[in-house]
């Protein structure tokens, strides 16, 4: 039998999957950008951060866009809500690897702007408790953690669980049954 948060997680689960399966006249409704910054926010809901990845238990969650800002406004929908307790923060976007560091961002998405240096943004990252994003063909195979993909008018996404894991992020076993899971085989040439 499930506990009460068993409950609510798995009624999470259920509503995110048909958030992402919406139609089209859903997808008419809302921008690309504005869909993945939703999804961005349902991701982090299912995600446990280690307690050193906070200051304090008051500290949100930062979210931080490395590279050009493809979201404009967008990403000012999820700011304020709360993931754990913790509200969302949008600390930065248009960010240098750097200054991702600097402002400790719990949540980055990776813009399509990084792609020709994606492999040395995400080793300088790995490690850190960062949950990364993007939508970028072979984003997880090349070090990302979350890839989200456009198929048919509907999101689906693919995880890096290994990545997650090694950056000490605690995936939720209901996130990972609607993931495809993929594994990271980058060549280094």
């Amino acid at each position: 039998m499930l506990s009460f948060r068993g409950y609510c997680r798995a009624l999470s689960a259920v509503a995110f999957l048909l958030f992402c399966s919406a139609g089209s006249a859903n997808s008419v409704e809302l921008s690309e950008y504005r869909l993945k910054a939703a999804v961005i926010y349902k991701l982090a809901r299912f995600v446990d951060w280690p307690e050193a990845a906070f200051d304090n238990e008051s500290d949100p969650l930062d979210v931080c866009v490395l590279g050009s800002d493809p979201f404009g406004d967008q990403l000012s929908l999820i700011e304020g809500r709360e993931v754990d307790g913790r509200p969302l923060q949008v600390r930065g976007v248009g960010l240098s690897v750097d200054r991702v560091r600097e402002e400790k961002c719990h949540v980055v998405y990776v813009s399509q702007s990084e792609r020709p240096s994606l492999e040395q943004a995400l080793d300088a990252l790995e490690g850190q408790p960062v949950l990364t994003n993007g939508d970028m063909d072979r984003f997880c195979n090349r070090g990302g953690m979350v890839n989200l993909v456009a198929d048919g008018g509907r999101l689906r996404f693919e995880i890096n669980f290994d990545r997650a894991v090694s950056a000490g992020l605690e995936l939720d076993s209901q996130l990972l049954d609607l993931a495809t899971i993929v594994v990271e085989k980058r060549s280094r040439r």
